[in-house]
């Protein structure tokens, strides 16, 4: 008899608290998770497992940030606000993450005037934020919603096509060939289009908000793209630098509009 057993990864929701995010530049509320890793037999396991860590999800952009449970005074079980979350579970929080704060308040200001390797190292900080989320993605097979229903879209044609060829047996080759060329086309052209909607659904619009306030130059983020790539960054090799010159483009367009 085979048995099917090893290690999972366990997630226990703990609750909310308030926090600075480094994707959303202020004050936001995350939802804190314990990681574990317990025991399993046939993928069911029971408890929650050796603790592996602890992660903090902001629910404005929703980036998973590691988190230390016993900074805060406490974890809240009702999602509110940030500035009411604040003084319940992190009074000090400004305190905390006064040095950062004060960075933000020059990026901020009209005549601030961040030194070459701060504004370099902050450019760079959503890229590395971002990057475990492209790594996981890319570390297996995925078909998402669209190549889903191309798949689908392949079996109905074809089943048009038996249709077609009961009714009509002299253009049964014709049918199916039609279905066929068509179905794999539809198919070929969702999985070519794959990558670049998963990084303008998922990776594209936080780095747009992170980088908003830095206007980066294309030279800046091309060079964080390579300095990513070099050192092996799934990010660094898929993104592709017009995807995130559009975003941003659009995303300064649509600030002057407004």
């Amino acid at each position: 008899m085979f048995i099917v057993w090893g290690k999972k990864r366990v997630t226990t929701w703990l609750g909310y608290v308030a926090d600075f995010c480094p994707i959303c530049r202020d004050l936001r509320t995350f939802e804190v998770t314990r990681i574990g890793l317990a025991g399993h037999v046939y993928y069911i396991s029971f408890g929650e497992g050796e603790l592996a860590g602890h992660i903090r999800t902001c629910t404005a952009c929703d980036i998973d940030l590691n988190a230390r449970p016993e900074n805060y005074r406490e974890l809240h079980k009702e999602k509110l606000a940030p500035q009411q979350l604040a003084p319940l579970t992190f009074p000090n929080w400004a305190q905390a993450h006064a040095t950062r704060l004060a960075v933000e308040r020059e990026i901020s200001s009209a005549f601030g005037n961040l030194a070459p390797q701060v504004r370099q190292v902050l450019i760079r900080e959503p890229f590395e934020l971002l990057s475990p989320r492209v790594e996981e993605r890319f570390r297996a097979s995925h078909f998402d919603g669209p190549t889903a229903l191309a798949i689908l879209g392949l079996f109905v044609l074809l089943w048009i096509a038996s249709e077609i060829a009961q009714r009509f047996p002299a253009v049964f080759l014709v049918a199916f060939g039609v279905a066929s060329i068509v179905g794999l086309g539809g198919i070929g052209v969702a999985l070519y289009q794959k990558n670049g909607r998963f990084f303008r659904e998922k990776i594209i619009p936080p780095l747009v908000a992170a980088l908003r306030p830095l206007k980066p130059t294309a030279a800046e983020l091309e060079t964080v793209l390579k300095e990513m790539k070099s050192h092996r960054h799934a990010i660094g090799k898929k993104l592709k630098l017009k995807w995130l010159l559009d975003a941003l483009k659009t995303d300064e367009a649509g600030a002057v509009g407004s």
